[in-house]
């Protein structure tokens, strides 16, 4: 039996389903969190969800609420900014 994983075995609506789950169901995300890892995911915001829903569980050990969730994607955003400015300079 091989220890790898394809996330091209399962479709972008079963994956959405799975971060749904992270933010609303917490006994999903408290018995997921060592199985499930951002990589799994094939979009980019997919895998930026799944991994501030895990930080924000492990810092806090409750589910991410909708309004820290807007906080961490103003952050995200304004490093992004920053970052750029940076770059750019």
């Amino acid at each position: 039996m091989t220890d790898t994983f394809d996330k091209n075995n399962y479709s972008y609506t079963f994956q959405v389903k799975i971060i749904t789950l992270l933010m609303s169901d917490e006994a999903f995300l408290r018995d997921s969190i060592d199985l499930i890892k951002p990589e799994y995911f094939e979009s980019e915001s997919l895998r930026w969800l799944c991994e501030t829903c895990i930080s924000y569980f492990e810092k806090y050990a409750t589910k991410i609420t909708l309004e820290a969730l807007k906080i961490e994607l103003v952050k995200q955003i304004s490093d992004k900014n920053l970052s750029k400015t940076i770059i750019e300079s």
